[in-house]
């Protein structure tokens, strides 16, 4: 009887540490995109300081200031679309600067744009963790014997982030 008790606990056990780790990896899907979504929030926070700064040097360049203010005020409902868009204005902006010398020299503009690449690797980075953490949930519950307890524990396998197919093709940038 002492066997089969021991048998029973160590099954027990193999449960319900399964079933807290496809929870507790779940939840962290879940916050991984949250941390995208922080760092959408900080880069979507420096595009109008870098308009002000370019505004200075660059007034008859409207249209571009103008999509920026767009941008700026749609709401982001399609992150994938949401990044086509700011992508193709921060392309113009750039491209804006090659065309003023004094601009790049000018060490405001230097550091918002660095701070604006800053705000693109934390989006990277954070995708790239989402994806992890996805891997991770989607391993545990395909494999045993996370399959198993994942009828109770009714998890559903997660999404990778993916670019939409648009963002997979060269941007196209126009002088």
């Amino acid at each position: 009887m002492n066997i089969l008790g021991f048998v029973i606990l160590v099954l027990v056990g193999v449960f319900f540490y399964s079933f807290n780790a496809i929870v507790s990896r779940s939840n962290q899907v879940l916050e991984a995109s949250s941390g995208i979504d922080v760092a959408l929030a900080k880069r979507y926070s420096l595009i109008p300081n870098l308009v002000e700064t370019v505004k200075g040097y660059a007034s008859h360049e409207r249209a571009i200031f103008e999509q920026v203010a767009a941008l700026r005020t749609m709401p982001v409902t399609n992150r994938a679309t949401y990044d086509q868009d700011v992508f193709a204005v921060q392309s113009q902006l750039l491209a804006l600067a090659e065309s003023y010398p004094e601009l790049k020299a000018d060490q405001q503009f230097l550091n918002l744009q660095r701070g604006l690449t800053d705000a693109e690797e934390h989006i990277q980075a954070a995708r790239r963790l989402y994806n992890h953490k996805v891997e991770v949930l989607n391993s545990t519950i395909d494999t045993f014997p996370g399959n198993l307890v994942n009828h109770l524990a009714k998890r559903e396998r997660a999404a990778f982030y993916e670019a939409e197919s648009q963002q997979r093709n060269n941007p196209h940038i126009n002088w």
